[in-house]
């Protein structure tokens, strides 16, 4: 059973999806549970102490991880109904959104009562990923990005976009949506048409029912920089 619960998160790894322990974990406690409760079902019982121990158990760890995934599908529903917010920037714990070094910061603010501070280090790749997104942007025509330079040098950044059928496929970068921001000292908001996204991969236009991820990050910097992000929305 282990080892079939890793095949098939090896097969949906490379479909696309990220390898999932949480899954792996899923499928053997409900193995667990069903092997626990089977002698009691079938009046099998050898040692009524154990078999009852075993049962509890398996049923306490069911319980459990029904209520985690109760939990994590009303966060996906507020996800895909916080439109035309793509971030919700009152998030106290941005790294259940996020990948990167990402805190939330009660400077730069913007609109928000907080802005999201992203650092930037100096390795050849170096950003966040906004990995849970709201997927379907079809009823939009632009995304709106407002970022914080607060040195007084200029930043460029480079956001990528992708959909769900980039990522189950070769990740090449002229299959996906890739621009520079230029990031003057200060305060700098950039439009973005969504048509422009569409039809950003060489072959084929972006599916924005099913828009998979979004990634701001800068290539060999030759120091650590800092950049706030207040606003990411579209209209």
């Amino acid at each position: 059973m282990l080892a079939f619960g890793i095949a098939v998160e090896t097969v949906q790894a490379n479909m696309g999806r990220d390898f999932d322990l949480r899954d792996l974990l899923r499928n053997l406690i409900g193995l667990w549970f069903v092997l626990a409760w089977q002698p009691l079902l079938t009046f099998r019982v050898r040692n009524r102490a154990i078999t009852a121990i075993l049962a509890l158990s398996s049923t306490l760890l069911l319980l459990y991880e029904l209520s985690t995934t109760g939990v994590q599908a009303a966060r996906y529903f507020k996800l895909e109904h916080q439109l035309p917010q793509v971030y919700d920037f009152d998030h106290s714990n941005p790294s259940l959104y996020w990948r990167g070094s990402v805190e939330p910061s009660s400077r730069h603010n913007g609109k928000h009562d907080q802005s999201l501070k992203i650092e930037l280090g100096t390795e050849r790749y170096s950003g966040a990923s906004l990995y849970r997104v709201p997927s379907d942007w079809r009823d939009f025509e632009t995304l709106t990005l407002r970022l914080h330079n607060p040195t007084s040098e200029p930043l460029t950044l480079i956001l990528r976009i992708n959909d769900i059928q980039h990522e189950r496929g070769s990740n090449a970068l002229s299959d996906r949506y890739n621009t520079r921001l230029a990031l003057p000292p200060g305060v700098s908001s950039h439009t973005i048409s969504l048509a422009d996204i569409e039809q950003a991969p060489a072959t084929r236009t972006m599916n924005l029912r099913q828009v998979r991820r979004l990634t701001l990050f800068a290539t060999e910097l030759s120091e650590p920089r800092t950049v706030f992000l207040q606003e990411l929305r579209l209209d």
